[in-house]
């Protein structure tokens, strides 16, 4: 119970809620030339039906109103010719998705107390790299989701259970998703700060982050189906609103889960 209050005080101290603004716009400018990127390498390894099952995946555990907004643009970068993608567009791209992780390399940072010694162009290129890492990793991870209903159904067909197959491609592809996002959170844990840290360090507030993410993303669907009247407030900006309060949420769990792993890395360092 310490350390959430540790990790309470420095999210308030380092002014995080304000910095997750700024995450929640970097990151809704960085969405879309991410998937630009993820479509182009799932194209290069010729599985473009994974990236299609990780923005279904992704979109399905979003609220509905956030679903509407992005997917039909998420959908049409999805359908584009790639053609030109490894071109000029593909290093805008890259240089536009990768804001995303310099912006949340800063914020963890000031969770750590530390600064960014590396120079400017050092510290972008890493962000670069590591925007590829992150989407070959996607597409390495959601192709298990595409082979998961094939093996369940094998598996159902050879224990003649075929009522099984529904409800076990649900179960590990949850399964198989909740993982994923824990350890690219943890990734992201890992690599961004400057302190050295090894991934059992920052694994318990990933999870945290992920777990604290799925409950605010029901909590948040709910408020926006049973309560908020954004349309009305907004109109047909509504949903654009919607998606940037749930960014601005959704900054503000991994920055928490940032300020939990850092509160345990003090603490292990007062007690060296």
């Amino acid at each position: 119970m310490n350390r959430f209050v540790q990790a309470t005080d420095g999210f308030a101290r380092n002014r995080q809620a304000i910095i997750a603004g700024h995450l929640a716009f970097v990151g809704l400018v960085s969405l879309f030339p991410f998937l630009i990127v993820l479509v182009t390498i799932a194209g290069v390894v010729g599985s473009t039906e994974a990236a299609t099952a990780a923005l279904k995946t992704a979109l399905a555990s979003v609220p509905l109103e956030i679903a509407h907004a992005v997917g039909p643009v998420a959908a049409q970068i999805m359908q584009a010719p790639q053609g030109g993608a490894l071109t000029l567009g593909l290093l805008a791209a890259l240089w536009a998705a990768s804001a995303g992780f310099e912006a949340l390399r800063l914020a963890f940072n000031d969770a750590y107390g530390v600064g960014s010694p590396r120079q400017l162009w050092v510290r972008r290129l890493q962000s670069i790299l590591l925007t590829l890492v992150f989407a070959t990793a996607v597409v390495i991870a959601t192709l298990g989701i595409v082979v998961v209903p094939i093996v369940v159904s094998v598996a159902a067909s050879i224990l003649q259970y075929p009522d099984w197959q529904e409800a076990g491609n649900r179960l590990v592809s949850d399964a198989l998703g909740a993982s994923c996002l824990v350890l690219a959170t943890a990734a992201i844990y890992k690599f961004l700060p400057r302190p050295r840290l090894t991934f059992l360090e920052v694994l318990p507030g990933a999870i945290l982050a992920v777990v604290a993410w799925f409950v605010l993303a029901r909590l948040f669907g709910y408020y926006l189906a049973e309560i908020a009247t954004l349309s009305i407030t907004y109109g047909s900006l509504g949903g654009v609103v919607a998606t940037l309060i749930f960014f601005y949420l959704t900054a503000c769990v991994v920055l928490f889960g940032c300020e939990f792993n850092a509160a345990a890395y003090r603490a292990r360092r007062e007690q060296a």
